[in-house]
């Protein structure tokens, strides 16, 4: 941690970022009087704080600390969003970020941050995985205004419901921007994705199909669309649910870039023999076997045929 490795492990949280705070004021001024600059007309710090970005990021960082706890509002609030940025790029460390401003006398959390910094540790959070954070953030920030703004909202609600173990509700957020007909730019889509993902995470599979399922419309042309469509058969092929395994292994065989799949083709066939659909295993069976050149696994195929006309029951291995 950085404040401890600055600071000392025994001070006080609060006071371990108000004496950070203090040391970035203490470099500002001594930049400050080094180029003459005069306490209270800030335009030339913020000029200054710019030049310096590149060749001092210290300096830098100082003068927009300085600037964020001196300047007047308008300044004050440009200065919080580039010292944030600054702190991102400099260490990309959610937990300063959150200790100078969640742990430090200047602020009350909240309401009482910037907006920007608000914004800042909400994502941070997100990406940290911190459901307390980020829904405190979230709920202290202003609902925004235009489509863009009120669907990058829903995002972040859905991830900040699942985090927080409301994953039902979390997937449901979800299903209400799908539904309404929304088309994601990449950017949610990478949003709507670490859904899923979180969703995974926490063990919620049946959410989890669900959500990819809805997503699968948007993401048809991309390789995003068989590898949803992978995990979807595989999870339904483990939990049993042969039929729905076999139906997404087959619309893998059916997508533009797939070129039919002869991997999902054989698995297919493999599921469809597990729900004891004999004749249309069989057959999809002679389709793979019509196209496969390799002997070894010709030779498998084969087995897997006899055994089905013999009524030995397959059973689907990632391996198979």
């Amino acid at each position: 941690h950085l404040l401890s490795s600055t600071l000392g492990e025994e001070v006080d949280p609060r006071a371990n970022a108000d004496l950070l705070w203090q040391a970035y004021g203490d470099l500002a001024k001594q930049v400050a009087n080094r180029e003459q600059l005069l306490i209270g007309n800030y335009e030339p710090w913020v000029a200054l704080a710019e030049s310096l970005e590149a060749t001092a990021p210290v300096e830098a960082r100082a003068l927009n600390a300085w600037l964020a706890l001196n300047a007047r509002e308008e300044l004050a609030q440009k200065a919080h969003e580039r010292f944030g940025l600054a702190l991102d790029r400099a260490y990309g460390s959610f937990d300063l970020l959150a200790a100078l401003y969640l742990a430090s006398s200047h602020y009350d959390g909240g309401e009482g941050l910037p907006v920007s910094v608000r914004f800042r540790l909400l994502d941070q959070a997100l990406t940290k995985g911190d459901a307390i954070v980020a829904k405190a953030m979230m709920n202290s920030l202003p609902r925004p205004k235009g489509v863009k703004g009120l669907v990058d909202w829903q995002l972040r609600r859905a991830r900040i419901q699942v985090l927080a173990g409301t994953a039902e509700y979390g997937a449901k957020l979800l299903e209400q921007l799908t539904k309404a007909g929304y088309t994601f730019d990449p950017v949610q889509l990478d949003a709507y994705m670490q859904v899923f993902y979180d969703l995974q995470a926490a063990g919620e599979n049946a959410l989890a199909y669900r959500v990819a399922e809805l997503i699968l419309p948007q993401v048809a042309q991309t390789p995003t669309y068989t590898l949803l469509l992978w995990w979807m058969a595989d999870i339904k092929a483990a939990e049993g649910d042969f039929v729905t395994a076999a139906r997404d292994y087959l619309r893998i065989v059916d997508a533009p870039e797939s070129e039919g799949d002869r991997d999902a083709l054989l698995r297919a066939a493999q599921a469809l023999a597990q729900a004891d659909m004999k004749g249309d295993a069989t057959r999809l069976y002679e389709m793979v076997l019509a196209s496969e050149d390799n002997p070894v696994r010709r030779a498998m195929i084969q087995r897997q045929m006899q055994r089905l006309r013999t009524t030995e029951a397959m059973v689907i291995t990632p391996e198979s």
